[in-house]
């Protein structure tokens, strides 16, 4: 089965970097696009990153701008560098009031799809949140290849996934077990826990530690054990979740459910 996944660079890139922040991750950590890819597509999946060069801002020095198309080269040559994976760019074009602003990528990355598409593709990953990406998944309706929608919830207009044949969302969760630095991969897992009573918890010597409220009004309250350093998440009577980061938590239930912590909630 031929297989190809198509991502819009600056997406990931942006993801990778939220991230980072997210789970403080140090900045001296190398992120894996090769085993993100073959975890997020299929292990043996061709896979196009499409970006491009930063433009040179008004009034940077020469010096200044080829320290960051050094930097942008390093990284594309690393992404390039790993199995299956190739580089594809596009030019970006800076304007003061919206920074760096690519020109070209989009297309260029509709186009590949759709050749490929029409030359017998099976299946196409998509990687993208933009809305921009709607008249080539349109225009993949009418081929025999399947798509598979990899966006972020809340970020990906609805008529975007609409057109996928399968949608599937991610987020910093999908992203930050990838990073060279995180040895502990099960610190980021969230495994469900149903029909479990509160009261057997509490027996267990798990105490009440704060409330999560979700927007809409879904409130879970997490129990905490400082001898096991785990969590639960339960709502009334019943606990739903074991988690070991409270903040993995949150962003568990935003990728599965579409429930975003409020602003004001004791997280």
């Amino acid at each position: 089965m031929s297989t190809y996944a198509f991502v819009d660079g600056s997406s990931l890139l942006s993801l990778v970097e939220s991230a980072r922040s997210y789970f403080q991750i140090g900045d001296d950590a190398v992120f894996d696009f090769g085993s993100f890819f073959a975890r997020e597509a299929d292990l043996l999946a061709r896979t196009f990153f499409y970006d491009a060069f930063p433009d040179r801002k008004p009034g940077m020095d020469e010096a200044s701008y080829r320290a960051q198309l050094d930097k942008s080269e390093a990284l594309f040559d690393r992404i390039n560098s790993y199995s299956g994976v190739h580089v594809k760019n596009g030019v970006a074009r800076f304007r003061p009031k919206r920074g760096q602003e690519q020109k070209g990528v989009d297309i260029l990355l509709a186009i590949d799809v759709y050749r490929q598409a029409v030359n017998g593709l099976q299946r196409a990953f998509l990687f993208a949140n933009d809305g921009d990406f709607y008249p080539v998944l349109e225009a993949l309706q009418g081929t025999q290849t399947r798509t598979i929608l990899k966006c972020i919830r809340g970020k990906t207009p609805k008529y975007l996934y609409e057109l996928a044949d399968e949608v599937s969302y991610i987020n910093e969760l999908n992203v930050v077990v990838h990073f060279d630095t995180v040895r502990d991969s099960k610190r980021f897992r969230v495994n469900d826990k149903r029909h479990l009573a509160l009261s057997g918890i509490t027996a267990q010597g798990y105490g009440y530690l704060q409330t999560v409220v979700f927007e809409g009004g879904e409130k879970y309250e997490i129990y905490a054990n400082a001898s096991s350093g785990d969590f639960y998440a339960a709502k009334g009577d019943e606990v739903f979740h074991l988690l070991r980061d409270i903040g993995a938590f949150l962003k568990y239930m935003e990728r599965e459910f579409a429930l975003f912590p409020m602003k004001e909630a004791d997280i």
